[in-house]
């Protein structure tokens, strides 16, 4: 963290944040970051309660396990 800090104080010092790879890597460092956000807030708006999964069961890990299959196919279908 320390380390992390000062190569920014001596980056931003030498210029070498107006570089426009700099300025590129940025955008796409951001553009990662918001697109993981979005993707953990839908993939967690698809989660079941136990009552979504069955009228006849209250098997927790049942509807665990089911969570983790829709999230799975879900990211993996609208994401990659």
């Amino acid at each position: 963290m320390v380390r992390d800090k000062l190569l920014a104080e001596t980056a931003f010092e030498k210029g070498y944040n107006k570089s426009k790879e700099v300025i590129k890597q940025l955008s796409w460092w951001k553009d990662k970051i918001v697109g993981s956000a979005v993707r953990n807030e839908v993939a967690n708006s698809v989660m079941l309660d136990n009552n979504e999964v069955s009228d006849n069961t209250e098997d927790k890990s049942k509807a665990e396990a089911i969570n983790r299959n829709s999230k799975k196919s879900f990211c993996i279908r609208y994401f990659h």
